[in-house]
């Protein structure tokens, strides 16, 4: 037993996944063994299995070891944590940086859930490195977009006083330096001002998912089903009651139970549904129609409605064997036609009575007995596809041919809106904005991104026949160009979106005004405060009295001049 632990052990230091998988796998007395926290002496340098599972990015035996209980926070002999060691790998390939990706995602969302993430992501090793050093150094794009979505500190320092980007530079990593600074451009003032330093070269920002993630057609029924059996059994009503007070009520069983309770009345005719005369009672198998059982052609069906009935339609006389809450009468031939038609046109979710001037609802029991089976899964389909469409907190992937949904907790798609938008991915490796539908484009808003969009294809004439990324390039020089200046300490480019004139260089730490670009120790209120600048004209008026004050002594001088060469 203890042969076969030593040998686990020994494959997982070295990064031997094929044996470590077989022996944890196929040896319970090596699982029964482990402890993801506990250290495995200084000959392995206080690292755990959870540690060496991270630096090696084994994300199966990483993410078993936490529901065993694994503390991705704790540190080995050399201060790190599982960020630091699952970023600070020395070559990857692009398969299995996106695994460390991952491992690091999962870490933030299930590893630290209820812990204070921000202040794990700041930990330095005994070198002062933060696992976003680390990552930037490795060149591990993806580790470093899922740490900056996360709120990982871009200012913290090392032992050699650099940050993360500075640490990228000196890799020859430009594009992830670029990519931090980038996100500096974005980083508001604690005061309310928007100070950003801005690289010039701008670079497009992929942020990675925080927490929604994709779901199929499966789980979307399987959703709406528990939905409507929770309502049906809450207000006493038949699942296709339950399920029109839902949509119209935008699938909130909160809105639609207090409206309930208002008047219940109201809300079904709203809905255009029949008020249950069972109300009360749980009726989960109870049909919203009952249909008369069909005798033999040419025979009466006894009954209140007195036997063969004339088709609203085509005035056909016949026995009616399909009946709806409103009461009117079709002939079948004529019920297949217009669902058929309905079906057709995607219109699965609001189907009501064909005849003129009533709304009422079609049951979906009376779709399935009516129409062939072939349409009636089509009629699914489009059921599904409405219910995401009227869901608030759902939506579709937008990628081409991908049929997944991502549901978000905290929907952020009302107009105007002044959070940051959301980055969401659907389960299928395709991310996008949930406001918008559109790219990723954290932390800008989608009014911004598409303005900058605008830019560059304004730009796109001017520059002729370039790549996309040097269109981007000029485009981002000309906006910086109009919309920046520089810090009058470091030169770097400042961008002020709103807020007051307080700037602070995030480069260099230098506070100055926006107006006049001088140090801020120098104003006060008798120079405008926070929002105004008086200097700014002081300054300009002192300047223009110079400029005459120094024509004039230069014409001064010039006369001087010529009046000793004319009496010389």
């Amino acid at each position: 037993m203890g042969l076969y632990h030593s040998r686990f052990i020994e494959a997982l230091k070295n990064g031997s996944e094929d044996e470590v998988r077989q022996l944890y796998n196929n040896r319970k007395s090596v699982r029964d063994r482990i402890d993801p926290n506990t250290s495995l002496g200084p000959a392995h340098n206080d690292n755990s299995v959870l540690h060496y599972a991270a630096l090696h990015a084994m994300e199966w035996l990483y993410r078993d070891l936490l529901t065993r209980g694994g503390k991705p926070d704790m540190r080995n002999g050399v201060a790190r944590n599982c960020l630091h060691l699952v970023c600070s790998c020395v070559e990857s390939n692009k398969r299995e940086a996106e695994r460390r990706a991952r491992i690091v995602l999962l870490t933030i969302h299930e590893g630290l859930f209820g812990m204070d993430v921000e202040h794990v992501l700041r930990e330095r090793d005994e070198d002062g490195n933060t696992a976003l050093h680390l990552a930037a150094s490795a060149g591990l794009q993806s580790c470093v977009e899922v740490l900056l979505e996360n709120k990982a500190d871009l200012y913290v320092t090392n032992k050699k006083e650099q940050t993360a980007a500075d640490c990228a530079s000196e890799c020859k990593r430009s594009a992830l330096a670029t990519l931090i600074e980038t996100r500096m451009v974005f980083t508001a003032d604690d005061d309310g001002s928007s100070a950003h330093v801005v690289d010039p070269d701008h670079t497009h920002l992929m942020e990675l998912a925080e927490a929604p993630s994709g779901m199929r057609d499966s789980d979307l029924r399987s959703m709406k089903d528990q939905l409507l059996i929770e309502t049906s059994e809450l207000l006493g009503v038949s699942l296709f009651t339950s399920e029109a007070l839902l949509r119209h009520h935008g699938w909130s069983k909160e809105q639609l139970l207090e409206a309930w309770m208002e008047n219940p009345t109201e809300v079904c005719e709203k809905a255009g549904v029949q008020l249950p005369t069972n109300l009360g009672t749980h009726n989960l198998d109870t049909p919203s129609v009952v249909s008369p059982p069909r005798g033999p052609p040419g025979e009466e069906v006894e009954g209140e409605e007195g036997g063969e009935r004339e088709c609203g339609v085509c005035v056909v006389t016949f026995v009616p064997d399909v009946e709806v809450p409103c009461g009117h009468v079709f002939c079948r031939d004529c019920w297949r036609h217009y669902l058929h038609q309905k079906i057709e046109a995607g219109d699965a979710h609001s189907i009501v009575c064909p005849e003129y001037g009533c709304f009422k609802l079609v049951p979906i029991e009376v779709i399935e007995g009516v129409v062939s089976r072939k349409m009636t899964q089509r009629y699914l389909q489009f059921d599904i596809k409405a219910f995401v469409e009227s869901h608030p907190t759902i939506r579709w992937c937008p990628y081409p041919d991908c049929h997944r949904a991502v549901r978000i907790t905290t929907p952020n798609d009302t107009p105007g809106d002044a959070q940051q938008p959301t980055t969401v991915h659907c389960g299928n490796e395709h991310y996008f904005c949930w406001s918008c539908s559109g790219e990723p484009h954290v932390p800008t808003s989608c009014e911004g991104w598409r303005k900058w969009l605008d830019h560059v294809q304004e730009m796109a004439p001017q520059i002729g026949d370039r790549t996309t990324s040097q269109l981007d390039d000029a485009a981002s020089q000309r906006w910086l160009a109009t919309r920046s200046k520089p810090c009058p300490k470091c030169r770097a480019p400042i961008e002020k979106t709103d807020g007051c004139n307080h700037m602070c260089c995030k480069k260099c730490k230098h506070d100055f005004c926006w107006v006049c670009l001088d140090e801020w120790k120098l104003h006060n209120t008798s120079t405008g405060g926070y929002f105004e600048c008086n200097r700014y004209e002081v300054r300009r008026k002192a300047d223009s009295q110079l400029v005459k004050r120094k024509e004039e002594v230069k014409f001064s001088k010039l006369n001087s001049t010529n009046l000793y060469l004319l009496h010389g």
